[in-house]
């Protein structure tokens, strides 16, 4: 929970004891298949609100890129500012590097799936719960609703209905970026700030700066190339 939350830089030390590949292997493989297949699923619905006759079909090369990227930003980078900090005289672990930077992808699962979400409440029929949120809307402000006496379904449509009306009138792409913007500022400050207090003492702020661009630049990478 760590990487959701970048606001102590005290990754380090609680991994201290015991650093694992976990993120490494499962959040970076987990972070592939979410983005190859949302990302061909966001391709598809942005392309059927333009045209309705647009069949599905699946982009393999999604997959290809997406491991490329993840499993080579994953595995290449934390070698590089180990290689970086050993020769500027800090003394670096690859294994706890490699640790954080897997964690630091986790992130960009949860926004994945909001940034397909948002696009699939534009598509008239997309969500079979569109049609039955619009008319239990109508019932509900044309009858009087009260959530006491028309019961918990009711009331969750209500607030489905008010969901999906909100959704229908902001500019989609708009908040694409914006989660995109936040996910990646998150992801890059969890970098940097644990950087930051693993080199505490040293003046490497070129070092630090780096992380958190190269976090952002992942970051932009999965907006422009699997989130057009």
């Amino acid at each position: 929970m760590s990487s959701l939350y970048p606001n102590g830089g005290e990754f380090f030390r609680k991994i201290d004891a015991n650093p694992d590949l976990y993120g490494l292997i499962w959040i970076s493989t987990t972070l592939v298949f979410v983005i190859a297949s949302l990302g061909n699923c966001a391709t598809y619905l942005m392309r059927k609100r333009s045209d309705h006759n647009t069949s599905w079909s699946f982009d393999v090369s999604y997959i290809n890129v997406a491991a490329c990227a993840v499993y080579g930003y994953a595995l290449v980078v934390p070698v590089t500012f180990y290689f970086l900090l050993q020769y500027l005289g800090s003394n670096a672990s690859l294994v706890r590097f490699w640790c954080m930077w897997g964690y630091s992808l986790f992130v960009f699962i949860l926004s994945s799936v909001s940034i397909t979400f948002l696009e699939g409440s534009q598509l008239r029929g997309f969500n079979p719960l569109r049609s039955q949120c619009r008319s239990g809307g109508l019932d509900l402000v044309e009858g009087g609703f009260e959530p006491g006496n028309d019961g918990p379904s009711r009331y969750l449509t209500h607030l489905a209905t008010i969901n999906f009306q909100f959704l229908l009138v902001i500019p989609v792409e708009f908040l694409r970026w914006i989660i995109i913007i936040l996910t990646g500022a998150a992801s890059a400050c969890f970098v940097a700030l644990n950087i930051k207090s693993y080199i505490e003492g040293s003046d490497l702020t070129v070092v630090v700066v780096a992380s958190f661009f190269l976090q952002m630049a992942l970051a932009l990478f999965i907006k422009i190339w699997f989130f057009p």
